[in-house]
């Protein structure tokens, strides 16, 4: 297991294998603590740890076309209106955490179904103009948001093209009581212009009993 930011690579069919299409749906398990083995169909995939199956879109770029992707990691995130900072390698491969850690990457939040503000920064140069039937338009937007504990109102918002870029928040209900321990909840978010442009980041919190 080698600490770090995760990554992945991959090859790509020879362009004959795209004929009729200019998408390729990349699918995966990533698992915090322990290695995956994967399964057919991908949902039966289980590892020993916290594990999250993934989903990428890409489109394909043709020649003489150019496509930004959207950014969420130069982007601030809050949790109730204060700085949520990325966690450390370290913190990303633990389960456990205590109170007494608190720090603007790791926030404690008490199992008490109390309900609190995700707030994900995203601006206006996170979307481009794009060619349509109907003329230039600014291109659609779609953030997913994902938590291992409590419940997030929603899984995904979707920014139209006739909707301004602006900060996204979501509402997350923290756990109930019954947690036996203190756990270290993850969040995820995605943000795809569905057109193969991707960015991902990751927030951690400390929830105790």
């Amino acid at each position: 297991m080698v600490a770090g930011t995760p990554f992945l690579s991959f090859t790509f069919p020879e362009q004959a294998a795209f004929e009729g299409s200019d998408r390729v749906l990349v699918r995966g398990a990533i698992c915090s603590d322990a290695e995956v083995t994967l399964a057919e169909p991908i949902e039966q995939t289980r590892c020993n740890g916290d594990l999250n199956l993934v989903v990428l879109d890409i489109r394909l770029a043709g020649e003489g076309t150019a496509n930004d992707n959207p950014s969420l990691s130069d982007q601030e995130l809050s949790l109730d209106g204060v700085p949520w900072l990325t966690p450390s390698s370290e913190l990303l491969l633990r389960q456990t955490c205590a109170p007494e850690e608190q720090a603007p990457e790791l926030p404690v939040i008490s199992a008490d179904g109390s309900g609190h503000r995700v707030r994900i920064g995203l601006s206006p140069e996170d979307r481009e103009p794009v060619a349509t039937i109907d003329g230039e338009r600014p291109e659609t937007l779609q953030l997913s948001h994902f938590a291992t504990l409590g419940k997030l109102e929603r899984p995904l918002t979707v920014i139209e093209p006739e909707v301004p870029v602006a900060d996204v928040e979501v509402a997350w209900e923290a756990p109930g009581p019954g947690l036996a321990d203190a756990q270290i909840a993850r969040f995820y978010f995605v943000v795809r212009d569905l057109r193969g442009g991707t960015d991902w980041v990751v927030r951690s919190a400390c929830v105790v009993p």
